[in-house]
């Protein structure tokens, strides 16, 4: 019932009630002044097709009672009341004061909240709208617009389990809205069963009798509180039950509860919920095992996990090969040498082994691997880079898979000659004289131990052609002042550098002539 409000008439407006439980046979509107005897009531009837009807001649400035009941064949249905006042000094109400969320009345997923209506602004209060704030940083959202007017309590749903959450409310009436009211203090609700299990990521074998599962952690909208760990299900399907062998791993989905957990079913629990992977062990060789998993808090556990199955029997190495030797062999080549693992650690026959290396400052760009098969145990890696530091990793391999790899061995290839200097410039030159200056080899292929200048005349100098040789000890000194150059004429100088042996020259021509302007 929705009164609109003159200062003398009022106008009811009304809808057919949801649930009429038969056929409206007409409405009846009653209507007197607020604490008057109620023997004073007006009662006007109208038809089963009216929805609106307005009552004149109401003295101003007064509070009336108005109730609306709607009749069917049985009678006379339950009265809907209305308190009106018949005032043009309106304005918009007081919002809802002394909200309040009792802990009794919080659930996981819905609480109910309690407050006292406040003043109408002389205009019938048509709803309350409720807004929820979820704490830490979320925004205020409109949960509900169409509290009824005339309730002081309200269920709110489709919360999240394990959410703090404030609570403000404010009032309408035929002017506007009210501000809002005063938020609640924060409100938690309760923890309620994890709704997604871990995600299995793989089940390995690691001896002949025990697998590693791996899994990833639920994700944290879905734990529902705090997660507590986790438990693993596992048990021993019949000779003819499983499509899986040799270890390998096979998922399947659209599993009832029922058939994933069932009576025959072993399970340990994992009760750190940080952890991600757990060795099941005592398992028996030859035979295939259905697994799945479950999170849990302290309120229960989640669905499982889809299921994976495993063959047990033989497993990847579960060390890896031993004494490892890398040495260099020449400057482009390193020798790795081992011994296999441990009779009692290959967990099956030993097929072969995978030789990881690279430049040790440049893994990312560099990395290879190389398959050597039993029963070798020596390997040369070749086409290296010269007087580099290299390492390498092995692992073992069989039927079921890698063993762990080693932990790395370290080696640098031998020297050899190094490229030729960066640059060669002339400076201060005279007609008897020059300094010659030289970049060091941009790969020096070892350590430089010094640098060889050799410099003849291009053509011969009074018949002679004399070629002459300096070599300038150490890496730091890279100029020579050469003195014994005859004027005029054109000398061909070439620069070498040393490691363990001299590399290729960088050359250039200088005509020994002094530069304009100089004495010479």
């Amino acid at each position: 019932m929705f009164p609109e409000v003159r200062l003398t008439s009022v106008r009811v407006v009304w809808q057919p009630p949801a649930f009429p439980n038969g056929i409206i046979l007409g409405y009846q509107i009653s209507y007197c002044l607020y604490s008057r005897d109620p023997l004073r009531w007006t009662t006007v009837e109208v038809g089963s097709n009216a929805h609106q009807f307005t009552v004149t001649g109401l003295s101003s400035e007064h509070t009336y009672v108005f109730c609306l009941t709607a009749r069917t064949a049985v009678g006379w249905g339950e009265r809907q009341e209305a308190l009106v006042v018949t005032t043009e000094r309106r304005e918009r109400p007081q919002p809802p004061r002394k909200l309040s969320v009792p802990q009794g009345e919080v659930e996981a997923r819905r609480l109910r909240v309690y407050w006292v209506i406040g003043g109408s602004g002389s205009s019938p209060l048509r709803y309350f709208t409720l807004q929820l704030k979820e704490l830490p940083n979320g925004p205020w959202k409109t949960h509900t617009a169409d509290v009824p007017h005339n309730v002081t309590s309200w269920t709110v749903d489709r919360l999240k389990p394990f959410t703090s959450y404030k609570i403000r409310m404010l009032a309408t009436n035929d002017v506007g809205d009210s501000v809002f009211s005063k938020e609640t203090d924060a409100v938690t609700t309760l923890q309620d069963v994890p709704n997604e299990p871990p995600v299995i990521l793989s089940v390995k074998p690691t001896t002949t009798t025990s697998v590693m599962v791996q899994w990833k952690r639920p994700s944290e909208d879905s734990i529902n509180g705090v997660l507590t760990g986790y438990r693993l299900y596992y048990r021993e399907l019949p000779a003819n039950g499983s499509t899986v062998s040799d270890a390998r791993v096979q998922t399947t989905k659209n599993h009832s509860t029922s058939a994933l957990i069932t009576a025959k079913s072993t399970f340990k629990t994992v009760s750190s919920a940080s952890l991600t992977e757990f060795e099941l062990t005592q398992l028996k060789k030859f035979k295939h095992y259905h697994i799945v998993m479950t999170s849990y808090n302290i309120i229960g556990e989640s669905r499982p996990s889809a299921p994976v199955e495993v063959s047990v029997g033989e497993a990847a190495p579960s060390v890896a090969p031993q004494s490892i030797k890398v040495s260099a062999v020449s400057p482009s080549t390193l020798e790795v040498t081992w011994d296999m693992p441990p009779l009692e650690t290959q967990n099956g026959l030993i097929q072969g082994y995978k030789i990881h290396y690279w430049e040790r400052d440049n893994q990312n760009q560099t990395e290879k691997m190389k398959v050597i098969f039993v029963p070798d145990t020596c390997v040369h890696l070749t086409n290296l880079t010269s007087y580099t530091p290299y390492m390498v990793t092995l692992t073992a391999f069989n039927t079921a898979g890698d063993g762990p790899p080693s932990d790395p061995r370290g080696a640098r290839t031998l020297q050899s000659a190094p490229s030729q200097p960066s640059y060669l410039t002339f400076s201060e030159v005279t007609g008897g004289s020059v300094n010659v200056s030289w970049g060091a080899p941009l790969t020096p292929n070892g350590q430089v131990e010094g640098y060889r200048v050799i410099y003849q005349p291009t053509a011969p100098v009074q018949g002679v052609s004399k070629v002459v040789t300096v070599d300038v000890k150490g890496s730091w000194q890279r100029w020579l002042k050469v003195r014994d150059l005859i004027k005029g004429a054109t000398y061909m100088f070439g620069v070498q550098a040393l490691t363990v042996s001299y590399g290729s020259a960088v050359e250039a021509n200088i005509t020994a002539q002094p530069v304009k302007g100089e004495q010479s």
